[in-house]
């Protein structure tokens, strides 16, 4: 018996709406690593991301640099330990802003309320100082603005980070960077799709900054997001990457367990 044309373009069309949901169901793969977070791991403009998805109102997001005794934690090992040590558990790692060759953050760093660095205005060379660059910080909700409209330092403001440079302002990606560049590394960042929701990316391999742009404007639907730091970029626990490199860190962002 003959299939009528119009008969065939539905069901084609069908097996095309099945077909398109099926990949895109397998492109992203959703692991829950506690209350309040889940990994995902995903495929965007040919590269492959990993994500992590941090539910404020569930998850407790920290930020770490240096120990009771002054010597800096600098791997998502030592953390690990220490936190063991006083009954609490690492779910999730990653390090926070760009940092001097002496490990001492580039710009601000709060911790537990309390700045450690100040908030850095300098002019100068390199990927934190690319312009507009800003600060990513959580009070009562989760925040990320450019340098220039940072609040101060605020009782209310438990965690910040500065680094540079945005990728994405106001729903817009930042318009410095070339779809087209060549200029490809590991990358990381952070972005915001809610004032309680806050995503953390780390390209699996080399990507340009406009491709880590897009995942967190287009992919993610983050309003504004900031990037963190480059080929020594990493997640505990860990993922696959290419071209990475081993790593030590000034200021690590950490989701903690326990007491």
């Amino acid at each position: 018996m003959k299939v009528k044309p119009i008969r065939a373009a539905l069901l084609l069309s069908a097996v095309i709406l099945l077909t398109g949901m099926h990949c895109s169901a397998a492109a992203d793969q959703r692991v829950p690593l506690d209350s309040g977070v889940v990994r995902v791991d995903f495929s965007w403009q040919q590269h492959h991301f990993t994500a992590i998805e941090v539910d404020l109102r569930q998850a407790h997001l920290r930020l770490f640099w240096k120990a009771r005794d002054g010597t800096r934690f600098g791997t998502f090992d030592r953390l690990k330990a220490e936190l063991k040590r006083s009954g609490e558990r690492l779910v999730f790692a990653t390090n926070a802003g760009i940092f001097e060759p002496g490990f001492t953050p580039t710009g601000l760093h709060v911790e537990d309320g309390h700045e450690r660095v100040p908030l850095n205005r300098r002019e100068g060379a390199g990927n934190f100082y690319l312009k507009p660059n800003g600060v990513f910080f959580v009070d009562s909700s989760a925040r990320i603005v450019e340098t220039a409209k940072y609040p101060g330092t605020a009782a209310s403001i438990r965690l910040a980070t500065q680094s540079g440079p945005l990728l994405v302002r106001d729903g817009k990606i930042n318009q410095q960077f070339d779809r087209h560049s060549r200029n490809t590394r590991i990358r990381s960042g952070v972005g915001i799709s809610g004032p309680q929701h806050v995503w953390f990316v780390l390209s699996n391999e080399p990507v340009t900054f406009f491709q880590l742009a897009s995942v967190f404007g287009e992919k993610l639907d983050c309003r504004n997001a900031l990037y963190l730091d480059g080929a020594i970029s990493k997640f505990y626990p860990p993922v696959e990457q290419t071209g990475g490199v081993q790593s030590e860190f000034a200021g690590i962002f950490a989701v903690v367990a326990g007491k």
